[in-house]
């Protein structure tokens, strides 16, 4: 509970200096803050993630997304077009965030995954914009690396900012989202 409100009055902070910052761009973070403080306090958690689960959290009104390949590591596309892999922490900070929640993957009140998917992501750390292209917040993002994750086959639709979830429902079998209740 202390971390969330340190976390809150930090960006309460930042959200007031930023007198400059579109309007569009502070409501997005201000609700982007708001419902990740609400999740993270009363939403059902769920403990670690199970292997090859899709964990998102949510940053300047989008979201990115990747996929839990256990012992606390997540790999994902990053903003720097690079296939990663790094800990829950690195994952919710990425790009200047200040999202409190990661969000699993479940079916019912059970994290779910697939150990295919977690294969598919591990074999692609360490690509970049050779093998991947540069990334792209609209058509070459985070959510895209998740479906092929998730698919096995490289992405042919354009993709424009497409949320995974009903991709995440067919391959895995998901039907809701949980917080991810860490330390």
């Amino acid at each position: 509970m202390v971390k969330v409100l340190k976390a809150m009055v930090r960006t309460a902070g930042i959200a007031v200096g930023a007198v400059g910052v579109a309007a569009v761009t502070a409501a997005s973070y201000a609700g982007d803050l708001a419902a990740s403080a609400t999740n993270h306090l009363i939403r059902d958690k769920v403990g670690e993630p199970a292997v090859g689960s899709v964990v998102r959290r949510y940053h300047g009104g989008l979201e990115h997304t990747g996929i839990y390949v256990g012992n606390n590591q997540i790999i994902h596309w990053s903003e720097n077009s690079r296939v990663e892999k790094c800990n829950p922490e690195a994952f919710l900070q990425g790009g200047g965030d200040l999202a409190l929640s990661i969000y699993v993957s479940c079916k019912g009140t059970e994290p779910i995954g697939s150990l295919e998917v977690a294969q598919r992501a591990r074999v692609q750390v360490g690509h970049g914009i050779d093998e991947r292209g540069p990334y792209d917040p609209l058509v070459n993002n985070s959510h895209r690396f998740v479906i092929e994750c998730l698919s096995g086959q490289e992405c042919q639709e354009d993709l424009l900012v497409k949320d995974p979830i009903e991709y995440c429902k067919v391959f895995l079998g998901a039907d809701n989202w949980r917080v991810w209740e860490r330390d």
